[in-house]
């Protein structure tokens, strides 16, 4: 979706069109090694300028009890910009989420669902895993593929813990959340 603004030059007025993509990154991490004080912070990563923008940073002695209150105020402000878009020096934009980043374990925090070792712990597909050699492990190359409404409607029950506050986003789930390429490549999950 575009929001065409109207811009005035030289007594003439045409339409303009801006979208701003936006991706956003959300991961937890310590502050020190000798203290349980831990950040979680929500940062707009601008292509352009190649930078993270602080969207919001929680602080707190562990990770976010609940989700809810973790995402909601970020949620509630990101759906009042996606729906009325951006004004900036008189310029509206209108902002369209192209990613969502985290690694595995943030990413099932945010989803709400079960986190690695579990059983049915693969956001991309739905394979049952198995218990073998001490790790759980996931063999079947054929699983169907989760898809957006898969998630958004808990279609699978054995993978939630509950509702995900991203279902309020108007994205694709499976899409925009992008794999996490350290857990699942650097670290031989794969």
């Amino acid at each position: 979706m575009m929001i065409p603004i109207l811009v005035q030059n030289n007594a003439q007025m045409y339409i303009k069109s801006h979208v701003l993509d936006i991706g956003i990154r959300i991961d937890g991490l310590p502050v020190s090694k000798s203290s349980k004080s831990q950040l979680w912070p929500i940062l707009d990563f601008n292509k352009l300028k190649k930078n993270d923008i602080p969207i919001g940073i929680f602080h707190g002695f562990q990770k976010p009890h609940l989700i809810e209150e973790f995402l909601n105020p970020f949620i509630n402000d990101i759906l009042e910009v996606l729906d009325n878009g951006l004004n900036v020096n008189g310029l509206l934009f209108t902002i369209k989420i192209s990613n969502i980043s985290c690694d595995s374990p943030a990413k099932a925090f945010l989803l709400n669902v079960k986190g690695h070792n579990a059983y049915f712990d693969c956001t991309s597909c739905i394979d049952e895993g198995k218990y073998l050699e001490h790790r759980m492990t996931y063999s079947d190359l054929n699983a169907p593929f989760r898809t957006d409404e898969s998630i958004r409607f808990k279609k699978y029950e054995d993978d939630h813990k509950g509702n995900s506050p991203l279902i309020k986003l108007p994205i694709n789930i499976i899409n925009t959340i992008v794999l996490d390429y350290m857990h699942n490549v650097c670290l031989g999950v794969v």
